[in-house]
């Protein structure tokens, strides 16, 4: 090879390296971004089923404390109400555990929350998405 050829092969091979450099930069960097995003919603996820989880047992408390509105219009709505408020907590207090769990361990996967939105967060670090 005559050396102008060389040096020609050589600065060719240099831009097009520097080129194909900064391409796969940008390429890591939109891949760390939606690493990012894909790492924070999956805590999230997990986040709010184990909120879930975890704030289950107060549904049929609450349930009792404070009835739902529609049972005072029941016969005998304080007696009936706090009795049916306690049947429709339970119920809840299942469907949110077990829909907590659910959301837990399908976490990694980029689907939508199952969980009810949550009555108390008392675990921060995230936003109920639902």
């Amino acid at each position: 090879m005559r050396p102008s050829t060389r040096k020609t092969f050589i600065t060719l091979a240099l831009l097009a390296s520097t080129g194909m450099a900064t391409s796969a930069a940008a390429d890591f960097s939109d891949f760390t971004e939606s690493m990012g995003d894909y790492f924070s919603r999956t805590g999230g996820h997990f986040l709010t089923g184990f909120n879930g989880l975890v704030t289950s047992p107060a549904d049929p408390v609450m349930s009792v404390v404070t009835p739902p509105e529609e049972y005072a219009k029941l016969p005998a709505g304080a007696v009936t109400g706090r009795f049916f408020g306690m049947i429709q907590g339970s119920l809840m207090m299942a469907y949110r555990s077990s829909m907590g769990l659910l959301d837990m361990v399908l976490s990694p996967i980029p689907i939508v929350i199952l969980s009810p939105e949550p009555r108390y967060q008392p675990i921060p670090g995230f936003e109920w998405e639902g």
